[in-house]
């Protein structure tokens, strides 16, 4: 049997929430403490970002890192993100910027020759 407040369903058949305009804090916590969050703005936390680790580590899923690079898209091809295998470093030209907060790997963002590859994250804090 769905919920209903003042004639408007906020709790349907299926268990579902809908409708509903604001949260307390108490449940807001408690949805944060399950992992369920959402962001308003970008690189909040509950944001979704490509980039890749700062460091060689290979991260597989959920692992994370507080030293993250944020990759923008190449604007007009000039620009590239790209690992030089002789010199061992990297090369972001179009204007990768370290993130702040602790981001948690979506997939994995492997390592080699002493750099990360890029890979899908989200912040977590």
């Amino acid at each position: 049997m769905a919920i209903q407040v003042n004639g408007t369903e906020v709790i349907n058949n299926s268990k579902g929430l809908q409708n509903v305009a604001s949260i307390d804090s108490t449940t807001a916590t408690t949805l944060n403490n399950a992992g369920i969050s959402a962001s308003a703005s970008a690189g909040g936390v509950g944001a979704y970002i490509t980039g890749r680790p700062a460091s060689g580590t290979n991260h597989l899923i959920s692992s994370t890192t507080s030293a993250l690079y944020g990759m923008p898209p190449a604007a007009g091809g000039s620009g590239w993100h790209y690992y030089h295998i002789g010199s061992g470093t990297w090369s972001a030209t179009s204007g990768a910027a370290l993130q702040s907060g602790t981001w948690k790997a979506m997939g994995k963002s492997p390592s080699g020759g002493g750099g990360a590859f890029i890979g899908l994250w989200i912040r977590i804090s």
